[in-house]
């Protein structure tokens, strides 16, 4: 597995179309009929939506992996990084004349990735301070406004459905700090309009 920033994906990926030579596999020749299975290329980035670096950076992998001819050999996982997420995600929402501390988190679904997979780090979201995570989800051309209380994220039930959505990593051992996270495919993102989208 490989593992490749954003940051080097915006700076150092060029494209000069007129020297592009497809390329069958970003294998060796000969892995496939050695192993015997199918082994792909993973690239993982971070991403924050509020950036258009990310966004520039986005899609020239995009664009380099189609004109290479490797879409089928590389699965791509996006996962969101939040910048500055302390200027920009804490506000006080009212609600039946109570004032609840909410956090704001922003996500574009991405269709091309294999995994789009949003967190936020513990230490920033807890049930006992928090009453929301609003998440600001982009799909496509449509944006939906989703108002997570904090309990169904840190204390998901024993539903199948909603188990399969939230996590909860501590990567024990790792220099990764621990975080919640959300998991999402267009059923989930089905399933999360449904019972969270503001009416």
């Amino acid at each position: 597995m490989r593992t490749y920033f954003l940051y080097h994906i915006v700076y150092h990926i060029s494209i000069d179309k007129s020297n592009i030579t497809p390329h069958p596999s970003p294998l060796p020749q000969g892995a496939r009929e050695r192993t015997g299975k199918e082994i792909k290329m993973k690239i993982t980035y971070w991403s924050d939506y509020a950036c258009p670096y990310c966004y520039i950076g986005e899609k020239r992998l995009e664009t380099a992996i189609s004109e290479l001819g490797l879409e089928n050999d590389i699965d791509i996982e996006m996962r969101a990084f939040e910048l500055d997420p302390k200027e920009r995600s804490l506000f006080r929402i009212t609600n039946n004349n109570e004032n609840t501390l909410v956090r704001f988190m922003f996500y574009r679904f991405n269709p091309n990735v294999t995994n789009n997979y949003a967190w936020i780090l513990k230490k920033n979201f807890n049930d006992s301070e928090y009453g929301y995570l609003v998440f600001v989800l982009y799909v496509v051309n449509s944006v939906h406004v989703l108002f997570i209380p904090a309990r169904d994220i840190i204390r998901p039930s024993n539903d199948a459905m909603i188990l399969n959505i939230f996590e909860s990593r501590d990567y024990e051992g790792k220099k990764s700090a621990p975080e919640w996270g959300i998991n999402l495919n267009y059923g989930i993102i089905n399933f999360l309009i449904a019972h969270y989208e503001a009416k």
